[in-house]
């Protein structure tokens, strides 16, 4: 059995424990059909409502396609912890306890005449305005996936929104997040290969970007932003077998380049963003400890116990 096959059936055999047993076979491929539902509301928790759905239809990964009905979609992770409704949250220290409205697949503008948005999971925010916590949630790409590369014109200040000064800060921060000499099939490598820093650096330039655009107008942006990495890791690695060491020496090394990824960009981001009247901050959150700071009725909690694996 491979490594991907023992991590899918630990969360098959989770999933049956908890939510029972669901027809598979929910796509094309012989090999990962047995992963996928056969129906996509059976890997939900509730029905979409129709304004959800529309956002998942329209954001950059077509969500609503086959991609959300399989065991390891992270988009299907992310609506059954946040559901249809507000979300209610606990004081943590870092994010204020309140009610918070939800906006899936939200979009946010980095460089001009750029036709891929950055698209962040999910944006939460506090019904006075006072707060937002935008949220990057994974389940398991971080184990099987890559960390994409750097497009060149994200290099360049002159295609950003901001102003030049702004820019060009990006410009170097998102340098030190490259290989030095890494330049392959049109893209600048990752520095980090197992956290994929460069897609949450672009998240943060979104929102400031964003915020610039508000403050521009006249408007008002939130006293506090929270940049949240939701990261999908497995309770007892135990049931990978003999993988177990190899799934250890994975979530290690992303613990650490998460570390590294802070390190780098957090001091200047945090500055920069104070300019405009806002605190932020970067944070990584296991999934159970997004589940803890999360007020949830009983029956949810109980359903999402099937990532708890």
């Amino acid at each position: 059995m491979s490594f991907q096959d023992a991590f899918m059936n630990a969360l098959k055999n989770r999933f049956t424990e908890v939510v029972g047993v669901r027809e598979f076979g929910g796509c094309d491929s012989a090999t990962q059909a047995p992963y996928y539902l056969k129906h996509l509301e059976d890997n939900l928790f509730e029905p979409m409502s129709k304004r959800h759905a529309a956002a998942y239809g329209k954001g950059s990964g077509k969500e609503l396609d086959s991609k959300m009905k399989a065991l390891r979609s992270s988009s299907a992770m992310t609506f059954n912890l946040l559901g249809n409704g507000t979300v209610e949250i606990g004081d943590d220290g870092l994010v204020p306890a309140g009610t918070f409205t939800v906006e899936y697949e939200h979009q946010l503008p980095t460089l001009k005449r750029n036709p891929h948005p950055a698209n962040v999971d999910a944006k939460l925010e506090s019904l006075d305005g006072s707060c937002r916590v935008y949220c990057e949630m994974k389940m398991a790409e971080w184990i099987f996936g890559k960390a994409c590369g750097l497009r060149q014109q994200y290099l360049m200040p002159e295609n950003y929104l901001v102003p030049e000064d702004d820019a060009r800060m990006f410009c170097n921060l998102l340098s030190k997040l490259t290989k030095e000499g890494g330049y392959a099939n049109g893209r600048y490598q990752p520095l980090l290969d197992r956290y994929d820093a460069l897609q949450m650096m672009k998240h943060a330039i979104g929102i400031y970007t964003d915020y610039h655009r508000t403050l521009e107008a006249g408007g008002k942006v939130p006293q506090k932003t929270v940049l949240v990495n939701c990261v999908w890791e497995m309770r007892d690695p135990g049931k990978l077998g003999s993988y177990e060491d190899r799934y250890l020496r994975l979530l290690e090394q992303k613990h650490e380049q998460f570390d590294r990824f802070v390190d780098i960009v957090q001091p200047e981001m945090t500055e920069l963003f104070a300019r405009g009247g806002t605190s932020f901050e970067l944070c990584y959150y296991p999934f159970p400890n997004m589940l803890d700071l999360l007020n949830l009725e009983p029956k949810r909690k109980a359903y999402l116990e099937r990532y708890i694996a």
